[in-house]
């Protein structure tokens, strides 16, 4: 038996997330202390990037920060005029948030301690693993976009694949 086929599933969940809780250390000492940005502003940053906008309950069902957390830093992002509020026709009691223009301009400027931090942890990786992780890496995020979804129906997220 190959050592993929010896993986089960639940194995490899417990690597995700061992994965996703340890990479907290890394962002927040690699992007943001140099940048002066909280991990949970990045985390909401990184979460509309590609996504166009998402509303304040996405962000505590999607990500599972505290409501408290979001709402702190939906504020200081609005403050540093990284988003602005994006009316919702379908549900006026909605408030979703979009990246503003400046807000953009400031992922560009993360952008070189993005890139050292990501050579640090996934630069020994080989191209053809990377291109394999990265695709594996969409799937699962789409399968948990479904699943989240599925189970709160009020979260509104757009699928990385589409």
């Amino acid at each position: 038996m190959s050592e993929a086929e010896a993986i089960s599933d639940s194995e490899l969940l417990m690597a995700i997330l061992m994965l996703g809780a340890f990479v907290n250390t890394p962002m927040n000492d690699g992007v943001c202390v140099p940048t002066g940005i909280s991990r949970n502003e990045i985390k909401i940053i990184m979460s509309l990037q590609g996504t166009g906008s998402m509303a304040g309950h996405d962000f505590v069902e999607l990500i599972g920060m505290a409501p408290m957390n979001v709402s702190r830093s939906l504020r200081q992002l609005k403050e540093r005029g990284w988003i602005e509020d994006v009316p919702d026709p379908e549900n006026r009691r909605r408030k979703p948030v979009r990246l503003t223009a400046k807000g953009i301009s400031a992922c560009d400027q993360f952008q070189p301690d993005f890139e050292k931090l990501a050579e640090a942890l996934v630069g020994s990786l080989t191209k053809p693993q990377k291109a394999q992780f990265y695709r594996a890496t969409r799937k699962i995020l789409a399968n948990m976009g479904d699943w989240i979804t599925s189970h709160h129906a009020e979260v509104q997220w757009q699928r990385p694949d589409k």
